[in-house]
């Protein structure tokens, strides 16, 4: 799971899942500033706010950086292997739907069919 954080085409910062970020330059520097600033993160695959969010669950870790305002401080982020939020409010629910919490799972691991 990554993201790249762009200002146009000059790439300011990389964040893979598991390991440090690398930040590139003075756009690098904003990165780091708006990402570290303290705030409450937003989660959006489950709709909580937290203002301390815990360290070890992949979509906090997401959520931490998608909600720091990079996009109002003129970055984009390029999302490679991250799952799509809104997706399971979206699916239908009752007793013919299994319904599974698997927000700390790793979607980098395959699940099994049903």
């Amino acid at each position: 799971m990554r993201l790249d954080i762009y200002r146009g085409t000059d790439l300011a910062a990389t964040f893979d899942y598991g390991r440090a970020p690398v930040y590139h330059g003075d756009l690098g520097r904003r990165v780091r500033a708006l990402v570290e600033a303290p705030r409450p993160i937003c989660n959006p695959w489950t709709g909580e706010q937290l203002d301390n969010p815990p360290a070890d669950r992949w979509d906090w870790w997401a959520a931490a950086i998608l909600s720091a305002g990079l996009g109002r401080a003129g970055f984009s982020v390029v999302a490679t292997d991250v799952p799509l939020y809104g997706t399971a409010a979206d699916q239908p629910t009752g007793s013919a739907v299994r319904q599974e919490d698997d927000a700390d799972a790793d979607p980098r691991v395959a699940a099994t069919p049903a």
